[in-house]
């Protein structure tokens, strides 16, 4: 019998409110998770939309103490190897998906198919224990395959996965409800966004599990 994977969700508040300056633009932390040498955060910040009074979310991958800032990003898949280094795929805003194999940072290999990502699969194992810090929570996942981050303006969706091969073709096209694990899955939904709230975003609730 298959035995229920461990989820826990602790609340907890995060030391100081994870803001980073990077150049001219201040982006605050959503997403941070981290292997044994290397932290890698999903950074971002608001900015009030074309015609509309509603904002849009910009965000990059940075990644410590390397010091690296990616342009800007529309989603991450994570996944461990064989090795059991942190390995993440992330789509650009141009729809590139681009390889970060292990602690080879300087190592970013640009994915041309999706083939090319399936053919990783052999080499990819079960997340065990794997922590994320989402704003001001915390949450411990067990045996999942690969775990997917998407978000917009109204929150950020963590979407769990038994299959990497599903997590992939999430990437491209976000149609992965129905396969995805929702006891291991969930939804930070921000508060209502407000331009001179300098501590937008903030999880207004957590909706996790998901449910169907």
């Amino acid at each position: 019998m298959k035995n229920k994977a461990t989820v826990l969700v602790i609340l907890i508040l995060l030391v100081g409110n994870g803001s980073i300056n990077y150049g001219c633009q201040t982006k605050k932390t959503l997403i941070a998770f981290s292997d044994d040498t290397t932290k890698f955060n999903i950074v971002g910040y608001a900015k009030q939309a074309p015609f509309s009074p509603d904002p849009n979310l910009y965000c990059y991958l940075a990644i410590e103490p390397q010091g690296f800032i990616s342009d800007q990003i529309d989603n991450v898949i994570v996944f461990r190897n064989v090795s059991g280094e942190l390995c993440l795929v992330y789509k650009t805003a141009n729809q590139e998906h681009i390889l970060v194999s292990g602690r080879n940072i300087e190592d970013r290999t640009k994915i041309n198919s999706k083939e090319e990502l399936f053919n990783l699969a052999p080499n990819i194992i079960d997340l065990m224990n794997f922590e994320i810090e989402l704003l001001d929570r915390k949450i411990i996942l067990n045996d999942i395959r690969c775990i997917l981050f998407n978000w917009d303006s109204g929150g950020i969706q963590l979407s769990s996965l038994r299959s990497y091969r599903d997590g992939i073709l999430g990437s491209y096209n976000y149609n992965i409800r129905s396969n995805i694990d929702l006891d291991k899955s969930g939804h930070a939904v921000f508060t209502v966004w407000d331009k001179d709230d300098e501590k937008w975003p903030e999880i207004k609730e957590l909706r996790f599990p998901l449910k169907d």
